[in-house]
């Protein structure tokens, strides 16, 4: 499944890999996390990867048709829940007479139901019966802030897909930043360190500077097996020298390709 819209969340990346490589995607989901976390963006990937013309990795493609209808909300066979108010067991019982009208264009239909945490115990369990007997073309993807405030009969109905805090995400993303740089300098390959340098030219100083300093610590590392230490040796003085002078707010891409330049000038 392609996820790479939604930051760091390596653990849930893995697993929904796992997952479309077995038996498919499940039928109900729990999406949960703060504000900011990525909860619209795993939906909206599980709700495209049902729907989507595409098969394997390249799955939700995000240029087939389905796709580009669900990424403007135009999709029929996509129900938005749960927007405006709260579902009360009303809205659940019109939601299960909508459910057994088969899907328009689509495979599956899908219901992507907001502030679900929110509900009271009697929408819950409506809905707890919905899950246990719809239509098998239906899917149910629930958002909530935290999972913990729905029954817990709700829940094991549901597949909790937890999304880290942002601090997490942000951290895992910057490790990857540095791991990628890391990669370039043990592969020799100056032109592959001078592009990755040139991709991060987005981040802010303090990620920056995060970055220089997990580079610093891989190449001090692997300065004891590696073949050429001093080209590691000279790279890990790199990195330090720049995270002083990231603090100025010299652009990613501008420090990085100093560090390359330098890191081959051919004195080591």
């Amino acid at each position: 499944m392609n996820l790479s819209s939604l930051s760091g969340n390596a653990r849930i990346k893995q697993h929904l890999g796992n997952e479309t490589d077995g038996d498919g995607l499940s039928h109900a989901y729990i999406v949960s996390g703060v504000t900011g976390s990525g909860r619209h963006i795993l939906a909206t990937i599980l709700i495209s990867a049902t729907l989507c013309d595409a098969s394997g990795d390249t799955i939700p493609c995000g240029s087939c048709s389905p796709c580009k209808k669900i990424a403007s909300g135009i999709h029929p066979d996509v129900i938005y829940v749960g927007r405006d108010n709260i579902v009360s067991v009303g809205d659940v019982r019109a939601l299960r007479s909508d459910a057994y009208v088969r899907p328009n264009e689509g495979k599956r239909k899908t219901y992507l139901i907001e502030q679900a945490d929110k509900m009271k115990d009697s929408a819950q369990n409506a809905l707890l019966k919905l899950l246990e007997d719809g239509p098998k073309y239906a899917q149910f993807i629930l958002i909530a802030e935290n999972s913990e405030a729905l029954l817990p009969t709700l829940r094991s109905r549901c597949e909790v897909l937890a999304l880290d805090p942002v601090e997490l995400q942000v951290d895992e993303v910057l490790s990857g930043h540095a791991n990628t740089l890391f990669s370039a300098i043990m592969s020799g390959d100056e032109l592959r360190l001078f592009e990755a340098g040139i991709s991060m030219d987005k981040l802010e100083r303090e990620q920056t500077i995060k970055v220089l300093s997990l580079l610093q610590s891989a190449l001090t590392s692997a300065i004891p097996t590696a073949q050429n230490p001093r080209l590691l040796m000279r790279g890990a003085e790199l990195c330090s020298t720049l995270q002083g002078v990231a603090e100025f707010n010299v652009g990613t891409s501008q420090l990085l390709g100093w560090f390359t330049a330098e890191l081959y000038s051919g004195n080591i």
